[in-house]
C-alpha cells in the first residue's frame, strides 16, 4: 500500500513539472513596450487633406530608397485605403514617385492601359478596392496627374484574371487580335475552353495531365505567332497574356490555400515586377500597393507558426533582388468596427496594438528600420490578417503604420 502511495505522488509530481513546462511554452510573452519605438503622430489619414507636415518622416525613411510597398492587414480597410492614397499623392508631388503597381491582374491594365477613364479602376483592379471610396480619390488624382510634368503609370502584376463578367471580353478582344494575325480562337480549342472557364475552379482542379500538354503546344504557337514580325506593343502584351495561360494553369491545379498554391503566385508576382520594373519603368521611382500577407519578408521570424516559416513571399524576394532600395511598410490596428458600427477583434493585452491604443495613438507610424534603440526580440502583432502573431516583426517589414479602428468601405473615415 505504502508502495502505491509513493509511486503515485512520484506520478503527480512528474504531471505537474510536465503542465508547468507546457504552461510555460505556451503562456503570453511579457508585453512589448510599444513607447520605446521611434513613434511619429499622424494627424490625419483623409486623402483630401493637404496639409502634409506630419509626414515628412517619409523623407528620412524613404531615403535613397527606390521601391516602397504598402500593405494593408485586411482587404476591407478603407481607413488603410485613405492613409495610403494620402502617402501616395504625397511621395508623387514631394519625393518623386511616378509608377504604382497593384496586386492586381496584369493583363486586364495592360490591356486598358490607354483607357484612364473613371471606370479604369473597374477594369483593372479587385472590387474591394475597385469600389473603394479612397480608390476613387486615388484614381481623380491619377487622372489629374496626367497634365503634369510627371504623370503616375499605373499597371497590376498579379497572375489571376479578374473574370467575373468579363469571360466574353476576353474572348472577343483574343479573337480580334488573332484574326489581326490571319487566325482565329477557333483554331486554339483548349485555350479557348481555358478562357471560358476562366471562373470554373473545378474545371482547373480537374485538368489531365494530357490537357497540360495540349496547353503547352497551344500556347507555344501562339506565343510564337505574336513574337512574328512586324512587332509591336500589342505583341507584347498578347505574348505575355498567353504565356500566362500555363502559369494560371498550374496556379489552380494546387491545392487551394496551400503552401505551395502561395509560394507560386508569390513568385510569379515576383518576377512580373521585375520585368516591368527592368524593362518599362528602369530608372523611376515605384510603389506598389499590395496586401501584407505579401509584403512582409523573412517569415523564418514567427516563433509559433511554423507551417508560415516556409512562405517566400513577393516581399522577401524583392528585399533578395533590390537590397536596400526596398522599403515595407506594413498597416495594422487595434480593433475593427462592422457595418453595424459594432467593435470586433480587438487587440489582446499583449499585443502592440493594445499598447498603441493604451498610448492614445489614433494614428502613427514607427520605423523599425532605423530604430537603434530596440533589439531584435519576438512580440505579438496581429498585421498578418489579423491574426494575432509572435515574430520579430522588425525583421519583416522597414514600418508599421499604425491605425487605431479599422472601418469597413462603408463607413466614413476621416
Amino acid at each position: 500500500m505504502l508502495n502505491l502511495i509513493k509511486r503515485t505522488a512520484i506520478l503527480l509530481v512528474i504531471m505537474l513539472i510536465y503542465c508547468l513546462c507546457v504552461w510555460k511554452s505556451f503562456r503570453m510573452p511579457e508585453p512589448v513596450d510599444a513607447s520605446t519605438f521611434k513613434i511619429a503622430n499622424i494627424a490625419s489619414i483623409s486623402c483630401s487633406d493637404t496639409i502634409t507636415t506630419d509626414l515628412l518622416f517619409l523623407q528620412q525613411s524613404l531615403k535613397d530608397k527606390n521601391i516602397v510597398l504598402l500593405g494593408e492587414d485586411i482587404h476591407d480597410n478603407e481607413r488603410a485605403f485613405s492613409a495610403k492614397t494620402r502617402i501616395i499623392k504625397y511621395l508623387h508631388q514631394k519625393m518623386g514617385y511616378s509608377v504604382l503597381l497593384f496586386e492586381s491582374p496584369r493583363f486586364e491594365s495592360e490591356w486598358h492601359q490607354n483607357e484612364l477613364d473613371s471606370n479604369y479602376f473597374q477594369k483593372t483592379l479587385w472590387e474591394f478596392w475597385a469600389n473603394s471610396p479612397s480608390c476613387k480619390t486615388l484614381l481623380d488624382y491619377i487622372q489629374q496627374s496626367q497634365k503634369s510634368s510627371k504623370p503616375i503609370k499605373t499597371r497590376g502584376f498579379d497572375l489571376q484574371f479578374l473574370g467575373n463578367n468579363n469571360i466574353k471580353q476576353y474572348i472577343e478582344l483574343t479573337d480580334t487580335y488573332l484574326q489581326k494575325k490571319g487566325s482565329s480562337l477557333s483554331h486554339y480549342p483548349v485555350t479557348k475552353k481555358m478562357i471560358q472557364n476562366i471562373n470554373s475552379y473545378r474545371y482547373w482542379v480537374f485538368l489531365q495531365d494530357d490537357d497540360f500538354d495540349s496547353i503547352q503546344n497551344e500556347i507555344s504557337s501562339l506565343v510564337e505567332m505574336c513574337h512574328k514580325p512586324p512587332f509591336n506593343n500589342q505583341d507584347t502584351v498578347f505574348a505575355n497574356y498567353f504565356a500566362n495561360f500555363m502559369n494560371y494553369a498550374r496556379f489552380n491545379k494546387m491545392q487551394w490555400g496551400s503552401n505551395e498554391r502561395f509560394q507560386f503566385r508569390d513568385s510569379v508576382m515576383a518576377s512580373y515586377f521585375s520585368d516591368m520594373y527592368t524593362s518599362i519603368y528602369a530608372g523611376e521611382k515605384v510603389v506598389v500597393w499590395l496586401a501584407n500577407l505579401h509584403a512582409l519578408h523573412d517569415d523564418t521570424q514567427y516563433v509559433e507558426n511554423a507551417k508560415m516559416n516556409h512562405f517566400k513571399t513577393f516581399g522577401e524576394r524583392l528585399k533578395e533582388g533590390y537590397k536596400d532600395k526596398v522599403y515595407t511598410i506594413c498597416f495594422t490596428s487595434y480593433c475593427n468596427v462592422n457595418k453595424n458600427n459594432r467593435v470586433i477583434n480587438k487587440a489582446t493585452p499583449a499585443t502592440f496594438e493594445y499598447q498603441m491604443h493604451q498610448l492614445n495613438y489614433r494614428y502613427a507610424f514607427v520605423d523599425f528600420h532605423n530604430d537603434t534603440v530596440n533589439s531584435d526580440i519576438p512580440f505579438r502583432m496581429r498585421a498578418n490578417q489579423n491574426l494575432i502573431l509572435n515574430a520579430n516583426w522588425k525583421k519583416m517589414c522597414d514600418g508599421i503604420f499604425y491605425i487605431d479602428t479599422v472601418m469597413q468601405n462603408s463607413h466614413e473615415y476621416n
